[in-house]
């Protein structure tokens, strides 16, 4: 039984949900694929890898299996809702029909955090490269980060501007690009481990498992940083309202998104734990990558890999720009943050304008303000706590409130055990998170909550949906 079975409305029109149809439907599933690969980025790993050895003692490749393990079934709950409901929004729309629209608003403002922070990351992680790289370089100028930050900031905000094709345009030509660098990165790192480079062979189960090291503590709080590197796969769904036949494609790319960028991140982790096995040897930040890019590559792969990190801040931003604008549109849409702002959409390139130039205006002043790791951890939770709701919707959608008539065996594993031990694993890595970045998480929520109690008198009332005019 699928989720045909279940009464649903029997097109992708808004009408049945009291929205008007806004967005242009242009996209098909190779470009909602692109997408999600430009968000995740196929590089995504590459600033990770001296973070992730370090913290896990020498076991990258059985913490990308972990974090996968983890959002797969996540993943899967992402395409059972998105079937359900074809609409921008993402965990927040899911969680305010699924659930109740109270548990949509702190859901969506948990998220709202998580993908204001991502295009942060990209644009501190582009600036900090190009910093060091010009730092290190005697020929080259010192030019000074704020020149960078504004540079990166005014890049995506611009592409974007220009609608959802050229951005997805943009994306393709970008993610062919990281494609190509992870590609020649396995191939070099399996060329040097060939000629007796690092651990001088490919068969090895150190990378998984290390009886002189292993820990499962360790692992988890690994997982619990490695899991940086999926966040954006979800980021599909954001995009329902622009897609052709939404039900079926979004949940196929963003199924699809998850396990292609698993297979290149474990990949990418194995090799480079053999390459440089040593773990306590790379520095704990992004600049790891490099030195194992020039022990299997020497110089020019050294600065080739810069330079597609670089491209792959820009691609990250660039989608995460565009998701994190439509989810505000969707809460706007609703009425759960200031509609005339939040839902407003340029007449001419139905884009919705205000929400770009609100996360161009954070990224450029926060960039500022925090580093790359901390704003890390602050954007986990957000992410997590999604992660954990979409889940927690297809018990909602599929077992209590629209229950399949024939509840068998296929039904228990699909509606319910597997969202089940989506939670579980999201739960016991959101355990190993870092305790003293809550605060910071708690005081967004606070102020959240507390506005949301005030729009709605004390949550007497539900914050209803109204057509735009």
């Amino acid at each position: 039984m699928t989720e045909n079975t279940v009464a649903q409305p029997q097109d992708d029109s808004l009408s049945s949900y009291g929205y008007k149809q806004e967005f242009k439907r242009v996209l098909k599933l190779r470009h909602l694929v692109t997408y999600g690969l430009a968000y995740v980025t196929p590089t995504a790993p590459f600033p990770m890898l001296g973070i992730v050895a370090i913290v896990t003692a020498g076991h990258l490749a059985s913490t990308y299996v972990v974090a996968f393990i983890a959002l797969f079934f996540t993943a899967t709950s992402y395409a059972k809702m998105a079937y359900r409901h074809p609409l921008s929004g993402s965990a927040y729309s899911y969680s305010y029909r699924a659930i109740h629209p109270h548990a949509g608003f702190v859901v969506g403002w948990a998220l709202f955090l998580t993908y204001l922070l991502v295009p942060l990351l990209s644009v501190i992680a582009a600036r900090d490269l190009c910093v060091q790289i010009s730092q290190s370089v005697s020929w080259l100028p010192e030019i000074p980060s704020w020149v960078w930050i504004v540079s990166f900031v005014v890049f995506m905000t611009g592409i974007n501007f220009f609608g959802i094709q050229v951005t997805a345009s943009a994306n393709t030509i970008m993610t062919a690009a990281m494609i190509l660098a992870a590609i020649l990165f396995v191939v070099f790192a399996i060329i040097a481990l060939v000629n007796g480079e690092g651990a001088a062979t490919l068969l090895s189960t150190k990378p998984f498992y290390n009886p002189d090291t292993f820990q499962f503590t360790l692992i988890m709080s690994g997982a619990s940083i490695a899991v940086f590197s999926f966040v954006g796969f979800d980021g599909v769904s954001t995009l329902a309202e622009e897609v052709e036949n939404p039900r079926v494609n979004i949940g196929r790319a963003t199924i699809l998104v998850a396990v292609l960028c698993a297979v290149i991140f474990v990949l990418v982790a194995y090799l480079s734990q053999l390459v440089w096995p040593d773990y306590s040897g790379l520095p704990r930040d992004v600049s790891a990558v490099l030195l194992i890019s020039q022990r299997i590559g020497g110089t020019f792969f050294y600065y080739f890999v810069f330079a597609i990190m670089i491209v792959a801040g820009l691609s990250c931003a660039l989608a995460s720009q565009t998701a994190a604008a439509r989810l505000m549109y969707g809460m706007g849409r609703d009425g759960v943050l200031p509609r005339k702002f939040f839902s407003y959409l340029s007449p001419r390139k139905k884009i919705p304008a205000y929400n770009l130039l609100l996360i161009g205006l954070v990224s450029l002043l926060l960039a500022f303000l925090l580093n790359f790791e901390r704003a890390a951890e602050v954007l986990n939770y957000g992410a997590f706590l999604g992660f954990f709701a979409v889940n927690l919707c297809v018990l909602f959608e599929y077992v209590i409130r629209k229950r399949p008539e024939n509840f068998g065996i296929y039904e228990l594993w699909r509606y319910f055990l597997m969202p089940v031990l989506g939670m579980l694993v999201i739960g016991g890595i959101f355990l190993s998170l870092n305790p003293a970045v809550l605060k910071y998480v708690s005081y967004w929520m606070l102020f959240g909550i507390t506005y949301y109690g005030i729009i709605t008198k004390g949550f007497r009332k539900v914050v209803k949906m109204k057509l735009e005019e």
